[in-house]
């Protein structure tokens, strides 16, 4: 009887362990299906870019999605006005009448490309760990993001409220090496 009893509370941890994972999992897949559905969205964010001996901090806002946007740059001060244009795999920056075509980039690794690289990720990367976290004291959905198959040696790290499924932070890994990290303000949730 003894052996029966532990046996039922093993089976039971056990199988709260399981669901716990299957939850966190569940929540991102309902996350991601909202982004996939989203057409356009409007994110505003303060984008760390550190190459090792260089740091660049912007103030910007994304609208727009995963293949087509516009990022518009208010700080810092001195490029404050420009705006890059992304389409499919291209970029335009435009400050006033002056445009300029800068070609093909390594899609995610700069900060022209980092919001397109992001949504991309949240709606089409394969997902390799879920796990809540609290971020700032808010409930979250954290994951990890395998963007191998896609883009060598790159991984998306992302933090959902899972309130208002909303992005607060969102990170880029290159190598091993943290690149992007991107704090959102002001996130606009996906429509329902």
């Amino acid at each position: 009887m003894r052996y029966a009893a532990a046996a039922l509370v093993l089976a039971m941890l056990l199988a709260g362990c399981a669901g716990t994972g299957k939850n966190e999992r569940e929540e991102m897949l309902d996350i991601r299906t909202r982004y996939i559905a989203e057409g356009d969205m409007v994110l505003n964010a303060e984008l760390t870019a550190d190459y090792g001996e260089r740091v660049y901090v912007y103030s910007l806002r994304y609208t727009g999605g995963a293949e087509t946007g516009t990022m518009d740059v208010f700080e810092p001060q001195c490029i404050s006005g420009v705006s890059a244009l992304y389409d499919d795999g291209r970029v335009t920056l435009q400050c006033g009448d002056t445009v300029i075509d800068t070609g093909e980039l390594i899609f995610g690794m700069c900060p022209l490309e980092a919001f397109p690289f992001m949504i991309y990720a949240w709606q089409n990367g394969s997902i390799i760990d879920c796990r809540r976290e609290r971020m700032d004291g808010i409930d979250c959905i954290a994951a990890d993001i395998d963007m191998d198959k896609w883009q060598s040696s790159a991984l998306c790290r992302v933090w959902f409220d899972r309130e208002r499924s909303i992005p607060l932070l969102s990170e880029i890994f290159a190598d091993g090496r943290c690149v992007m990290r991107c704090r959102f303000t002001q996130p606009v949730a996906p429509a329902e």
